[in-house]
């Protein structure tokens, strides 16, 4: 098998070591972003929002669904993720993670969880926004 087939057989999400840089202490995978990030994904009703994050972070192949413990580490406000349930379960978010509204309570709850973790580097988690813009805080 020379070097072209070999290619052609790589994992679509595979990364390669840059050359001269040191590997991150700890990393599930290197496509993963080390450090904390925000997707924000912008589009009209029914366009498939909600359908491509479901996706992208619910794919066994993808280097997320892992990395949040299986969807154990992951929290979803979404006033419709009732009515989505059979998108939504794939994620395998505990149902007492997932709430119809946005709360102070719920992000308080959330960010305590996450202070609480007692491994180092803490667990990565996931807070998953979806259709609830018009709820959330305006002054900060």
């Amino acid at each position: 098998m020379d070097i072209e087939d070999q290619d052609e057989e790589r994992h679509p999400y595979s990364i390669d070591k840059i050359p001269g840089t040191k590997p991150a202490m700890l990393r599930y995978n290197d496509a993963i972003p080390g450090s904390v990030h925000t997707v924000l994904s912008v589009g009209f009703s029914r366009s498939g929002k909600t359908t491509a994050a479901v996706q992208m972070y619910s794919n066994k192949k993808f280097p997320f669904r892992a990395q949040f413990g299986n969807g154990e580490r992951i929290w979803l406000i979404s006033p419709t993720h009732h009515l989505q349930q059979d998108v939504w379960d794939r994620m395998n978010i505990p149902l007492d993670h997932r709430f119809k509204h946005y709360d102070e309570d719920v992000m308080k709850n959330f960010i305590q969880e996450a202070e609480n973790d007692s491994n180092r580097p803490r667990l990565p988690r996931l807070m998953m926004l979806d259709d609830c813009v018009a709820e959330l805080p305006t002054k900060r």
